[in-house]
């Protein structure tokens, strides 16, 4: 096992006698050791060797003998990157990384992908992951981690966040929320605190509706954990709103939500405008100020005019007499355009392949021995708490049992450390 306080020189003469593209997983640990040697190493020689390791002479069969190493490369890559406060200069080649871990299968979730996304954070560079981001995954690689997949929705959640992206911000945080666990991680807190403020500034949702095979351990401490959020979500439809702000500002600037908090205050005046349109059909841009708590009426055009933008609100402003006419209707164009029509098609392919891919997974596990062995073993419970006989011989595979039972599923929580206790853990 190599040392991380190996001799670096040791280290960098053991890589010059692998051939990379033969010796891919030799070569890996040898990295994995140079890149977390607690000496100082010549950065230049080892970010060079790393690159073109990654990009270029890893072989992808030996990769998918054992992922995880590979893994382990990237995530100590990023590490040295995100040190040094280079981290943009990592980006391409975890893309790559990705590439040859998924081998072709784009529907495959790799631990990288959560590296990718920190070194987009660390950069400043969301738009360089927001393709990765818009990906479907369905399958999941060979020695990915519980840490490692909540990391990636949360991650993911923050740059969909910053990229305006709401509604694909919500849904990541959901998943890291969802997560199955038996033990409450800082991440998906971290998530959960996140996804109330989402849900003010996208829907002005005031409570947030968890799915319902979220663990229930979650749904127990979040409520308690995150009570200053709920206060701002409750205020949210009156005038209070901007006094719980200021009550818990200390704490939001402290888990760095200060950017949604003042985007909810923001929201909360355009829902407040929205709500006059369904009560007026003429309104002065000064009353307006005036009825949502804006300071003038410039102020009040400003945000106006930007609804208008999104979508938000049908409305035309007068400058001569100063007065707004809200057009309740839907635009003209709404269902009439060619971009409505290219929107649907893509939605619809969207569910096709979703459904193509549910029923594929259905198979799948329709034909497990752990999945059959459950199923039989379901179905001579029901029967026998039926009062049924089920006395056959099984020696002969079953004596013709059916197996479309109803299925127990478990929680494999193998990996629970001793925080199980109270409830709560630290990734």
């Amino acid at each position: 096992m190599l040392e991380r306080n190996s001799n670096p020189n040791s280290l960098i003469t053991a890589l010059d006698a692998l051939n990379p593209s033969v010796h891919t997983l030799g070569a890996s640990a040898i990295l994995v050791a140079l890149l977390k040697n607690k000496s100082s190493i010549d950065w230049d020689t080892a970010f060079n060797r790393v690159n073109v390791f990654i990009a270029a002479d890893a072989d992808v069969g030996q990769i998918a003998l054992c992922p995880a190493i590979f893994a382990d490369v990237c995530a100590a890559f990023a590490d040295q990157l995100i040190k040094r406060s280079v981290a943009i200069l990592g980006l391409m080649a975890l893309k790559k990384a990705i590439e040859k871990l998924q081998n072709g299968n784009k529907l495959m979730l790799t631990a990288v992908h959560a590296d990718l996304c920190r070194l987009a954070l660390a950069a400043r560079c969301p738009t360089a992951v927001k393709d990765v981001l818009g990906d479907f995954y369905s399958e999941v690689c060979a020695g990915v981690d519980a840490a490692q997949i909540v990391l990636f929705f949360y991650y993911g959640g923050v740059i969909l966040g910053a990229l305006k992206e709401f509604k694909r911000s919500a849904q990541f945080f959901e998943s890291c929320v969802s997560v199955p666990a038996v033990v409450v991680s800082h991440v998906m807190l971290e998530a959960y605190k996140k996804l109330v403020l989402i849900g003010l500034i996208n829907e002005a949702a005031t409570n947030v509706t968890l799915p319902k095979y979220t663990s229930p351990v979650v749904t127990k401490y979040f409520k308690q954990l995150a009570g200053p959020y709920h206060d701002v979500a409750n205020a949210f439809e009156s005038s209070n709103l901007k006094a719980a702000v200021t009550r818990h500002e200390a704490l939001f600037k402290a888990d760095g939500n200060s950017g949604l908090v003042e985007q909810v205050l923001v929201a909360q005046t355009k829902y407040n405008i929205k709500r006059l349109t369904k009560t007026f059909l003429t309104l002065s841009t000064e009353e307006l100020a005036t009825r949502v708590g804006l300071n003038s009426a410039k102020e009040a055009e400003a945000i106006l005019v930007c609804m208008v933008a999104e979508g938000a609100v049908a409305a035309k402003i007068c400058h001569r007499d100063g007065m707004v006419k809200f057009d309740t209707g839907p635009p003209e164009d709404n269902f009439n355009s060619e971009n409505v029509l290219k929107s649907a098609e893509a939605k619809l392919d969207s569910c096709i392949e979703l459904d193509r891919v549910v029923r594929r997974m259905d198979d799948d596990v329709s034909v497990t021995p752990m999945y059959v062995r459950r199923s039989v073993a379901a179905a001579v419970a029901s029967a026998a708490s039926s009062g049924l006989d089920l006395s056959m011989d099984q020696s002969a595979g079953g004596g013709g049992m059916s197996n479309g039972g109803p299925v127990i599923t478990s929680s494999s929580s193998s990996s629970a450390n001793n925080a199980a206790g109270n409830g709560f853990a630290m990734f």
